[in-house]
């Protein structure tokens, strides 16, 4: 997908990277099995939780179903008595991407649930990050916006350089948790398969160094046989 702004490369499995111009915003993936990194999501729904894409988990007991359209690619899951659907898509002219998160209760049960929004934030060209990437995530730094719910990451230059600022929230005025250092959410050697117990984890908010990640955990209540919606937005900007 592309819009002029925004280039955002997305693969049937779900890996894949979003940029701009030259610099890219999130980390591309390298292997697609050994190392797919991409803005990933995930469920908790009860004492199970899984990826509502293929990727990064490849988890043989989910379904996983994906349309690709001329402007936007649903990833659908299904996994027991949840169905999950996520929509992506451009803003026509804005440097924003839109996921609309769909989680359907297929019991006559209410229930609770856990979403994790998560994505590893670059900022830097591609050249440049591969060079020295254990170098390069030590001056991407994370702030919290009290007042419009949004966390923005930007990277510390060591020369005056244009700045580029990378900005996630939600649509919905919804409370959320957030953890933006990577070593806190996942241990070695896991990695991003470590993001399956989210749940459990303590979110202590952070300010990104020495290795930035978003993730962004959000409360959900299903009612029997309804559904819960919630839109994540990612913004990129050379001002605040």
């Amino acid at each position: 997908l592309a819009n002029g702004a925004l280039s955002d490369l997305l693969t049937d499995t779900g890996a894949g990277w979003l940029s701009s111009g030259r610099i890219d915003l999130t980390r591309r993936p390298g292997d697609l099995l050994q190392n797919p990194a991409g803005i990933y999501a995930f469920l908790q729904v009860g004492e199970r939780s899984f990826s509502l894409t293929a990727a990064p988990l490849y988890d043989a007991q989910v379904r996983y179903r994906v349309q690709f359209a001329e402007n936007n690619v649903i990833y659908k899951a299904k996994y027991r008595s949840v169905k999950t659907g996520l929509r992506v898509l451009l803003h026509p002219t804005l440097p924003l991407e839109q996921r609309e998160y769909q989680i359907k209760n297929l019991t006559q049960q209410r229930t609770t649930a856990q979403l994790l929004c998560y994505l590893e934030p670059t900022l830097a060209p591609t050249m440049d990050y591969k060079a020295h990437p254990a170098f390069s995530k030590l001056f991407v730094t994370a702030e919290y916006e009290a007042q419009s719910r949004i966390l923005l990451f930007t990277r510390r230059e060591r020369r005056q350089k244009p700045q580029t600022y990378l900005a996630v929230g939600f649509l919905e005025d919804l409370p959320f948790e957030y953890e933006t250092r990577r070593e806190r959410l996942m241990n070695a050697p896991d990695g991003l398969a470590g993001l399956a117990e989210f749940a459990t984890r303590e979110f202590a908010g952070g300010a990104g160094t020495p290795d930035a990640a978003c993730a962004l955990r959000l409360h959900l209540e299903l009612p029997a046989g309804g559904r819960a919606q919630v839109t994540q937005l990612i913004a990129a900007g050379e001002t605040r």
